[in-house]
Order: structure tokens, then sequence, then C-alpha cells
């Protein structure tokens, strides 16, 4: 899933805590009927924006999986865009 971390003007986008998150945290999703499921983070990395990242999204232990990716690091004004993606990497419990 991928949210800005801000948008023009300085206005907060859905993921600007993102980097506040730590390995352990709970992410609870909560749907309308009011059901709800919880992954466990396990891993944040962040990665450079020219990255290859295809094998990143990629897992056969057939576990469902969450990861929430935003925009990170210093803008770069010639490429008009953050220089990383942080991606943060959780796990259904």
């Amino acid at each position: 899933m991928a949210g800005h971390v801000n948008w023009n003007g300085g206005l907060a986008g859905v993921f600007v805590d993102l980097h506040l998150m730590n390995r352990g945290d709970i992410i609870t999703v909560h749907y309308e009927d009011t059901s709800q499921v919880s992954f466990m983070v396990h891993n944040i990395q962040r990665y450079p924006l020219d990255h290859d990242t295809r094998d990143v999204f990629i897992a056969d232990d057939t576990m469902s999986h969450l990861n929430l990716i935003t925009c990170d690091g210093d803008w770069d004004t010639t490429m008009d865009t953050h220089e990383l993606r942080l991606v943060v990497f959780s796990t259904k419990i």
C-alpha cells in the first residue's frame, strides 16, 4: 500500500509518520463491517529511488503480508521527488 508523506504546500500525507514505525509494532486494518486484521512489523528498509525493488515484494512463505511504502530522504529538485522510498514490511498475526 503506497501513500504520500506530504503534499504540495507542505500538507501532511497519510504516511507522514510512517518513519516512526519500529520492528514489533502492530498495524491494524479496520474494515467497514467492523472486522479487523492485524500485522506485525518485521522489517523497515529505505531504498534509493532508482533501486530495482521487484524482488522485495515477493514472498513464498504462504503468509499474508502488508507492506507500506512512502517517500523519504531529501527532496531532489531535478527529479521533483524524494530521493528514497521507505518500506515497512509486516506479516499478519
